[in-house]
């Protein structure tokens, strides 16, 4: 079929009103109303994290760091014995083999000695009720023992061995007490000597809490060979005279 060129069909069938426009003309589209709005990106919600793990921070090496001095520790003192007479009272001297030859030169002549090889804390706490049976009879008693318990290796039970001694003699005189430390080891192994100087170090401080004297001793013999016998242990003629003077010295 023809069709005439009347017959064409016109622009206005081809295209809708309102996209009909006149050439030269611009369109303008309206801007939309209100405020611009920014749109966040929906999507499922992250969950929280979990909690984190709490963590000890101990130092796993200190166990390799060196010893801490050791501090004395507060246990129930037993009642202070009375003052003595005079300070010119006798001196009384027990302990262990440590003392077999001390001689202290008191005021009023040479101090009793009484030795008791092998003895240790609680032997001497048990020896003490008959040794001090006159109460009044010294003015100063120095107990030396102690060396014999560090072969135990129970430092706490010695620690009440000694608070047990202390109240058997304030029960038994009304003495002053004084506590002669022990004396360092020469060359008889790390581990006795190192419980002899954590002995050493306690019972300073005990001491001083439960208002007893003390004779330090330890300066005086560590690294002197010549202060001991040959083993290494007990203190020779000249050692004997330096633990003698130390003792001396505390009791005046």
């Amino acid at each position: 079929m023809l069709f005439s060129p009347a017959s064409e069909v016109s622009p206005s069938v081809l295209a809708p009103p309102r996209l009909q426009h006149t050439p030269g003309h611009a369109i303008f589209t309206p801007a939309p109303q209100g405020v611009w709005k920014r749109q966040h990106r929906r999507g499922p919600t992250r969950p929280s994290p979990p909690p984190q793990p709490s963590f000890a921070h101990d130092n796993r090496f200190s166990a390799l760091s060196s010893p801490p001095t050791p501090t004395p520790v507060s246990q129930p003192q037993s009642p202070t014995p009375a003052p003595r007479a005079s300070s010119q009272d006798p001196v009384y001297v027990i302990g262990s083999s440590i003392v077999r030859h001390v001689r202290v030169h008191g005021a009023r002549g040479d101090a009793t000695v009484a030795c008791f090889p092998g003895a240790r804390v609680l032997d001497i706490a048990r020896r003490l009720p008959t040794a001090l049976s006159n109460r009044n009879a010294f003015g100063t008693v120095v107990i030396h023992v102690g060396t014999n318990d560090i072969c135990a290796r129970q430092s706490e039970v010695l620690k009440e061995h000694y608070q047990t001694l202390l109240d058997t003699a304030r029960k038994s005189t009304n003495a002053r007490i004084v506590i002669s430390g022990p004396l360092p080891t020469y060359r008889k192994g790390c581990e006795r000597f190192s419980r002899l100087f954590g002995l050493q170090s306690w019972l300073r401080g005990w001491c001083a809490v439960n208002g007893l004297g003390f004779v330090d001793n330890w300066s005086s013999f560590w690294e002197q060979p010549a202060l001991y016998r040959r083993d290494g242990l007990h203190p020779s003629r000249l050692g004997s005279r330096i633990l003698s003077r130390n003792i001396e010295r505390a009791v005046r």
